[in-house]
Formats: structure tokens, C-alpha cells, sequence
């Protein structure tokens, strides 16, 4: 696995509870196929947290029959924002087990 340097820019928007959406913004900082990505997270206006430029790592690894997904969110120098990011991404994991779940539980329904 060779990591990459600069590897180009997203931007996306995403609903918190109370239904307003958050905009975010950041580069690519490396990719290391298919096991690793890094990238900036910068949210934009007029959020309460713009302007805090933090990085994600998203790392995922074999373990036993499956895989593990652990996300480290670094760089947020406000409480608030960490609080707040540490609720979005546990509801992120959440919406993503469910989907997976539903997923699995469709194929096994077709395979029987």
C-alpha cells in the first residue's frame, strides 16, 4: 500500500437533529487503498463551529470473519464541537449498522 498525497476534495451536507444541514468541506490528506483514508474537515457558514479545521482517519481492518471501522476525529479545540462530532459520528455508525443489517437480512432472504 502506497499512500498518496493530496488526493483531491469533497464537500457535503449532512441534517443534524432539529433538521438543519450542516455543510462540510476538506481535502484528501492521503489514501492508502483499501485500508486507510485521511482528510481535513472544515465545516462552513454559518455553523456555530466554522471555521475549526480538524482531520479525520478512517481506518478499516480485518478481524476475524469481518472487518473494524474505528474513525478518529482529531484536531476539535472546542468542547462543543467535540461533543457534537462525537454524537454525529456514534449516529453515523449507528444509521450505517442498521443499513448493513437490513442489507444482510434482504440477501439471506433471497438466497433461501
Amino acid at each position: 500500500m502506497k499512500p498518496t498525497s493530496k488526493c483531491g476534495a469533497y464537500r457535503f451536507g449532512y441534517r443534524i437533529p432539529g433538521g438543519r444541514t450542516v455543510i462540510v468541506a476538506g481535502s484528501y490528506l492521503s489514501i492508502e487503498s483499501p485500508s486507510r483514508i485521511v482528510f481535513s474537515w472544515i465545516i462552513e457558514p454559518p455553523d456555530e463551529h466554522t471555521g475549526i479545521e480538524s482531520e479525520v482517519t478512517v481506518t478499516i481492518a480485518r478481524d476475524r470473519g469481518g472487518a473494524e471501522l474505528v474513525i478518529r476525529h482529531e484536531k476539535l479545540a472546542r468542547i462543543d464541537a467535540l461533543m457534537r462530532h462525537d454524537g454525529g459520528w456514534r449516529g453515523a455508525l449507528e444509521q450505517l449498522a442498521a443499513m448493513l443489517e437490513r442489507s444482510a437480512t434482504e440477501a439471506a432472504a433471497i438466497g433461501s
